[in-house]
């Protein structure tokens, strides 16, 4: 009896200590590292390029003339992420193919000026990839909800961008997050970039995510 009373005596204080610390833990403030002077990184296949802050290590994996992606996390969900793939570029011939068969379509029949006012508002490739990626990124992010879309030149190419919000489950309830998302087409890739961020952190993170954007250029595979 005696022995059950001094293991509880030290299990069960024990036991706060550890929940009063996770608690601390998952309440604290969030924090990212200050970021150092820009520097230079590549992907193995040279496919992607851009500047970073030198504290906020990148990584990068690819897979032969099919995919290649970049990503950075400089916290813990800080995130900036990169991929150029096949399937994107083929994603847009098909929008693109369908456009032209459209438009063949409208000069045979001889449908006259409804037709011309439709072609106006026919969707681009870009803007059709752009919307896809969009709806896929709703069915994976809980609350996701899009903001301003404005287009923009990443790396010379033609590129749009859409902001949106989301919100992340806690054990504490949920945190609001924020971000960007980026659609561009590069000869026969596609490319894709996404970034987000608690909410709270956007002051210091979006300004630098916004710097390694525009650092971005994008090659053909080994030059």
């Amino acid at each position: 009896m005696g022995k059950q009373i001094v293991y509880r005596a030290v299990w069960v204080p024990s036991l706060i200590a550890i929940i009063a610390m996770v608690v601390i833990f998952a309440r604290a403030p969030l924090a990212i590292p200050a970021p150092a002077e820009m520097v230079t990184y590549s992907t193995d296949d040279k496919t992607i390029v851009f500047k970073h802050p030198a504290n906020w290590k990148p990584h990068s994996m690819s897979m032969h003339a099919v995919q290649t992606e970049a990503w950075i996390e400089p916290a813990r969900n800080v995130n900036f992420h990169i991929n150029s793939d096949l399937q994107g570029s083929i994603m847009a011939d098909f929008a693109r193919a369908g456009n032209n068969m459209a438009s063949n379509f409208g000069s045979i029949t001889g449908t006259g000026g409804s037709e011309s006012s439709a072609e106006e508002k026919r969707k681009s490739p870009l803007e059709q990839l752009h919307d896809m990626k969009g709806e896929k990124m709703s069915k994976n992010f809980p609350d996701y909800q899009e903001g301003i879309t404005t287009k923009l030149t990443i790396g010379g190419l033609e590129a749009i961008e859409t902001d949106f919000t989301y919100t992340r489950s806690t054990m504490f309830g949920k945190r609001e997050m924020s971000g960007a998302r980026f659609t561009a087409l590069h000869s026969d890739r596609g490319i894709g970039l996404v970034y987000n961020f608690p909410k709270e952190l956007q002051g210091q993170v979006e300004p630098v995510f916004k710097r390694i954007v525009k650092s971005l250029e994008f090659h053909q595979e080994g030059q």
